[in-house]
């Protein structure tokens, strides 16, 4: 550490590979965040989706009427 702190030029490189880093990392994050939505707009997908909400809201339902008859 100390002879990094000592060698501007190697710490300005450092640095400017750690921003270069980050830049690349936020490329990649709002690249896969474009395909997902890319995907996610797709009607098979919103279809599965849909039809996953519906079985959900049918077993919660059920499980609260078993439930509610128990009392």
């Amino acid at each position: 550490m100390d002879k990094i702190r000592r060698n501007p030029t190697l710490a300005n490189d450092i640095k400017a590979g750690e921003v270069e880093l980050i830049s690349d990392l936020k490329a990649s994050i709002s690249e896969l965040n474009a395909r997902w939505a890319a995907m996610c707009m797709k009607c098979s997908v919103l279809q599965e989706l849909k039809d996953a909400l519906q079985a959900l809201s049918i077993a919660g339902e059920n499980s609260f009427q078993h439930s509610s008859k128990g009392n």
